[in-house]
């Protein structure tokens, strides 16, 4: 398993960015230049290994996610017609395992889309906020795992949040959503809803909710494990 030698720099680069980062950020710009190598490589492999990707991101913070407690947050009860189904489909690990069947070719595509998409419907902020991220990373991955490459489209709303650090908490990959997951110091008990001052506006106007060491540790693994795993799985795949 080689990853190619334009994709290795970059990582070095990033690994390097931010090892040396305060915060141990890894900022959107940085983040779309790596997605744009995949396409630029352009081939079976390269193009699994990006959506594996995301898939290990989600993987990596679901220890995190435990189901809804909808009477504990005192979230409204649903409308009578709200799909049952819905419960199942916004499970964190639900997601996940979609996902890996659609790259697998086990699953379509357009159901992954369709079930990635339903899943916002259902998700409602009655976890703790760690549970909640870790949630939204699934579902991203899964829409990931849809899609043949990492739009263009995407790849410009990073590269606009990189230009206006008051996007800095936008979340358009599963990677940057699950590194929040991960390092969101905030005791689980004081994140509930009803304890937010402001709501959810409250966390992201934050100036430092994130733990910088435990965001090290996560874009460490992910620049140094996460990588090779995802070209590894993606070869399997194409040699199997």
């Amino acid at each position: 398993m080689t990853i190619p030698a334009n994709l290795n720099q970059a990582l070095q680069e990033a690994l390097e960015e931010v090892r040396s980062d305060p915060s141990h950020q890894l900022g959107p710009a940085t983040r779309a230049t790596l997605y744009k190598i995949f396409p630029e490589i352009d081939t079976p492999v390269a193009n699994l290994a990006r959506r594996w990707l995301a898939v290990l991101a989600g993987k990596y913070v679901l220890p995190l996610w435990s189901p809804p407690d909808y009477e504990k947050y005192h979230y409204p009860p649903q409308p009578e017609d709200f799909p049952e189904e819905l419960v199942t489909q916004t499970a964190a690990d639900y997601a996940l395992e979609l996902a890996e069947k659609v790259i697998m070719g086990e699953a379509t595509a357009e159901f992954g889309s369709h079930v990635a998409g339903e899943a916002w419907v259902g998700l409602g902020y009655c976890m703790p906020l760690p549970s909640m991220l870790a949630e939204i990373a699934a579902n991203i991955a899964l829409s990931e795992a849809c899609n043949q490459d990492f739009s263009r489209w995407e790849i410009d709303i990073l590269i606009k949040q990189a230009q206006n650090p008051a996007s800095r908490f936008s979340r358009i990959d599963a990677a940057i959503t699950a590194a929040h997951a991960f390092a969101c110091y905030l005791d689980p008990e004081q994140v509930a809803p009803d304890a937010w001052p402001e709501g959810w506006n409250w966390w992201v106007k934050k100036e430092e909710p994130l733990d910088p060491s435990r965001l090290l540790t996560y874009w460490e693994w992910w620049l140094t494990e996460a990588f090779p795993e995802a070209w590894r799985l993606a070869e399997e795949m194409i040699t199997s």
